[in-house]
């Protein structure tokens, strides 16, 4: 048996992200622009859920169910 690990054959097994950030604006600036500009904006063609939390004034954590990781 085989198994072709390219990135196309893959990639429906990876589908959800974390992103772990930290920033010098308070969390609300930083959840603003995360969610209006980025997720809401940019990324609504294949981010199909999201889940946002703060772990304190400076940092979050951004776990994200992606359809497409190719773009």
């Amino acid at each position: 048996m085989t198994v072709d690990l390219n990135l196309g054959a893959i990639s429906p097994f990876f589908i959800n992200t974390l992103i772990i950030s930290t920033f010098s604006c308070t969390f609300e600036e930083f959840k603003n622009n995360v969610t209006n500009l980025f997720l809401e904006e940019m990324c609504k063609e294949f981010v199909t859920d999201y889940e946002f939390v703060k772990v304190n004034e400076h940092k979050s954590h951004l776990l994200m169910n992606c359809t497409d990781l190719k773009n």
